[in-house]
């Protein structure tokens, strides 16, 4: 790392860092992608807030691991408190057969994803950033409050995208944040510094992280950047260079 490099990440310490994250299926581009012009990021974005997903409270928090849950489309995102579940909708296909004259529909796939930060401690709390009270609640994000030191996680969504993002106090330490990925089949990074993920037949891509840091000065943004780990784990690096090859990892 240079020293001018050097220079501003030790810079950030002393601020407020935003590390934002989006989530998206292969093929579809994903808020804030890397080369997007500002007005196609814009658009997206304003397309993720007209459709946002909805987490709903459990009905039953003291007796369930699952505090909140959500439904898309295209996947099921089950929030406890040290884990988000994303379970992917298998396509519907003919199975060739024939009941009463229709086709039977047989579910083609369904994989899950479990994703936790790997040393994080339990979360001082988790529940929506609205904190009004409803009888029958459903809220469009969900905060995890200190999953490490001086650092809250929250996540949106839409119908194809999630999309999360950590806020670190000045002062907390953002050089060990890895995200464990438990039921991925393999790993690998793209040209433009994005994780690809596999999980059966399907991929995801987690965006490159966009680093947004708040001090007594201008708002300055930073390179970010993963180093892949085994246990099919992502170390975000604030800081990064620029991607010059293919990392891999396959479990």
């Amino acid at each position: 790392m240079n020293a001018k490099l050097l220079e501003r990440v030790q810079r950030a310490r002393r601020g407020q860092v935003a590390i934002a994250v989006a989530i998206a299926w292969a093929g579809i581009c994903a808020v804030g992608a890397p080369h997007a012009s500002a007005q196609r990021e814009q658009a997206l974005a304003s397309r993720l807030l007209a459709s946002p997903l909805h987490f709903e409270a459990s009905k039953d928090p003291a007796g369930s691991p699952v505090k909140y849950s959500a439904r898309a489309a295209s996947y099921s995102l089950f929030l406890s408190n040290d884990e988000a579940d994303v379970v992917l909708h298998g396509e519907t296909t003919p199975s060739g057969e024939m009941t009463r004259g229709k086709p039977i529909v047989v579910q083609a796939y369904a994989n899950l994803l479990r994703m936790r930060f790997v040393d994080s401690d339990l979360p001082t709390s988790i529940g929506p950033l609205d904190a009004q009270k409803r009888s029958h609640p459903d809220y469009t994000a969900v905060a995890y409050r200190g999953i490490y030191p001086g650092t809250d996680v929250i996540l949106r969504g839409d119908e194809r995208r999630i999309a999360f993002q950590m806020n670190l106090t000045p002062g907390a330490d953002f050089e060990h944040i890895v995200l464990e990925v438990a039921g991925a089949t393999g790993i690998n990074l793209d040209a433009d510094g994005n994780a690809v993920v596999r999980v059966g037949r399907a991929s995801l891509i987690l965006q490159k992280p966009s680093i947004l840091v708040s001090s007594e000065r201008a708002p300055q943004r930073l390179a970010g950047g993963y180093q892949i780990e085994t246990g099919n784990r992502l170390r975000f690096i604030v800081g990064a260079p620029a991607p010059h090859n293919s990392q891999t990892v396959t479990d």
